[in-house]
């Protein structure tokens, strides 16, 4: 049964990499555009399929005369084409995950999966009319990497960010910042490692997805 949506607020720490932890991070993010450019390709192909098929050309040409409303009928069969060439977040997840594997050393199933839905946003935008193609991103671009939740993959726990087996990065927690302090008594919902260029290399922080509502300022 899923969690039933919650509020949330986002608090970032800077994480205090050495030179070999940046290096790794540059990697990970690097595989994660990899994934991420995988499934767009995959993604403009089902959207391109989807728009060719007759059917919902058919549809969709009645959809935009002035006035017209879909009916029971059409909903019903645009639904099943969706579902016939993949249209759907677990469908992107599903394919990603094939792709995942590769690189188990590096990126776990959830960050995988994050990819999949974040294109899959992209795609659901064009398949209702608000855009014209999935994009392709550069690196960059590609700025952060997150998980699903704070007990697998990409978490925190007492002061670190934790990653797979061998990656514990400790995160800057100033002492004398009582409002931060008081923040992070809040459940970790999930985390996200976000990239900064700083003067000649990127940086990493690492951003807390909490649940509740931001404590008041002292």
């Amino acid at each position: 049964m899923k969690r039933a949506k919650t509020t949330s607020y986002i608090v970032e720490l800077l994480l205090l990499t050495t030179r070999e932890d940046e290096l790794f991070l540059n990697h990970c993010r690097y595989l994660g555009l990899k994934a991420d450019e995988c499934m767009v390709k995959e993604a403009n192909r089902r959207l391109n399929k989807y728009f060719r098929d007759p059917e919902v050309k058919a549809i969709r040409k009645k959809h935009r005369k002035k006035g017209h409303k879909l009916s029971k009928d059409d909903k019903a069969i645009l639904d099943a084409k969706r579902k016939e060439y993949g249209l759907s977040e677990y469908a992107f997840q599903d394919y990603l995950k094939v792709y995942g594997r590769q690189l188990s050393n590096y990126l776990d199933a959830n960050t995988v999966q994050k990819i999949a839905t974040q294109v899959w946003r992209g795609a659901s935008s064009v398949l209702f009319g608000k855009g014209k193609a999935v994009r392709f991103k550069d690196y960059d671009h590609f700025l952060s990497l997150e998980g699903k939740s704070n007990t697998t993959g990409i978490r925190y726990k007492d002061g670190y960010l934790i990653w797979g087996k061998n990656l514990k990065i400790p995160v800057r927690v100033p002492a004398n910042d009582k409002w931060l302090h008081r923040a992070m008594q809040d459940r970790v919902k999930y985390c996200r490692i976000v990239a900064r260029w700083h003067h000649t290399h990127w940086r990493y922080h690492l951003q807390l997805i909490l649940e509740g509502v931001p404590p008041a300022k002292p």
